[in-house]
């Protein structure tokens, strides 16, 4: 039976192939000898066959007037019965048709008479029938339906049982939620409008189907690739990279070949990895290029010894004689106080040593913040651009709140 529940897409409406004159009792030349017959009228009608969902029907020939009365007795869907009447009004013909007759549809205004004989004038014989019914086995139904033990069904399409009417769907393979999956291949799963092959699932509701992605993934429709989430609302951004790659930045970083770099970094060839300009990339870690007696590397530490008066930080380094411009020279956590080991840091964008050397207490790391899902570090400060579950993001947008 057909579910009222289900969400209707476009409906194709096929026409099917219409019968011969001969057939269908055609009257071709006497058409026009037919319109002299009182109580008659000019009616529109078309054979209705085609696809839902995957399911082959065929109702038959069927006049606009009649749309109503046949989707109530046959149980018709409202969406189809609008369709429908639709379908018929755009590609049916016009004929003119005597009281009593049933339409053929074959194009040429050709009827028949229901069970009984067309008289030699064309009309149909006398009947108790209401003018828009046809004499049917013993019945009277309207246009488009048979009589058949006490009740009128579409002549074709639908089924009797019970004495209900209903349509028939036929599924020339196997559904799958309702859905007719059209492919003899099993293993395929019924959507919104569409069966889907094994890893794959519909697009909304627009009959494609598209790569399931994992967690944490999503489908890019421009590389038709499962790409890793961009969360645009929480401070992301879809961008292009120098090869025309889709990537996702987060605020205040650069795209270059294959990632996104913070300020005061770029990309070192094609390795993913970003590092000062200059710098050199060794088992996927930054080697920071010499300059005079040589920069530390990071995260390989060098070792200096500075006098009191010369302490850690951003102040250290304002000559950029300890590391690359800009960056801190940041004592290493569980490192000897007075071992003078050091990494170099930007505090301006490091996510675990924003705003100055974390080991210092001059820095936060913000990946430490409690409930934040995303967060980033920009001109020295933390900032959260979304929260875990259970957690609200602050109204300064620096940390999250239980709920």
């Amino acid at each position: 039976m057909l579910a009222t529940s289900f969400i209707l897409p476009a409906l194709s409406l096929l026409s099917a192939a219409v019968a011969s004159p001969a057939s269908g009792h055609a009257l071709g030349a006497r058409t026009v000898a037919v319109t002299s017959i009182k109580g008659g009228s000019y009616e529109t009608c078309a054979k209705v066959a085609g696809d839902w969902f995957g399911y082959k029907y065929d109702f038959g020939c069927l006049c606009k007037d009649d749309v109503d009365e046949f989707a109530s007795t046959n149980g018709i869907h409202s969406g189809i019965k609008s369709l429908i009447s639709s379908y018929v009004s755009t590609h049916g013909s016009t004929h003119y048709y005597p009281p009593n007759s049933q339409p053929v549809c074959d194009n040429y205004g050709s009827y028949t008479c229901g069970s009984l004989s067309k008289q030699s004038s064309g009309a149909c014989p006398p009947t108790t029938c209401d003018p828009k019914k046809t004499s049917t086995n013993g019945g009277c139904c309207p246009r488009g339906q048979t009589y058949s033990n006490g009740k009128c069904c579409g002549t074709v399409g639908c089924s009797r049982d019970q004495g209900k009417c209903t349509p028939v769907m036929q599924c020339p393979t196997y559904t799958s939620n309702d859905i007719c999956c059209k492919t003899n291949e099993k293993g395929w799963t019924g959507y919104k409008t569409v069966c889907c092959p094994s890893g794959q699932q519909e697009d909304g509701s627009t009959g494609k189907c598209i790569p399931k992605c994992p967690t944490g993934k999503e489908y890019n429709p421009k590389t038709k690739m499962c790409e890793t989430i961009c969360d645009t609302k929480n401070g992301y951004s879809h961008e292009w990279s120098t090869e025309g790659k889709d990537l996702c930045c987060k605020k205040g970083e650069t795209p270059y070949h294959t990632t996104c770099c913070p300020k005061w970094t770029v990309e070192i060839d094609h390795t993913g990895v970003c590092c000062p300009p200059g710098s050199k990339v060794e088992h996927g870690k930054c080697v920071s290029p010499t300059h005079g007696g040589g920069y530390p590397t990071k995260p390989k530490r060098s070792q200096l010894n500075f006098s009191p008066e010369t302490p850690y930080g951003l102040e250290a380094n304002v000559d950029a004689s300890l590391c690359p411009s800009g960056f801190a020279a940041c004592p290493i956590p569980g490192a000897a106080a007075n071992s003078g080991s050091y990494e170099c840091l930007d505090a301006m964008t490091d996510l675990q040593s924003c705003g100055g050397c974390a080991s210092m207490g001059t820095g936060v790391d913000c990946t430490a913040i409690a409930g934040a899902r995303w967060m980033g570090c920009s001109k020295g400060q933390c900032e959260v651009f979304s929260c875990k579950k259970g957690w609200t993001r602050s109204l300064n947008g620096t940390s999250c709140e239980r709920n």
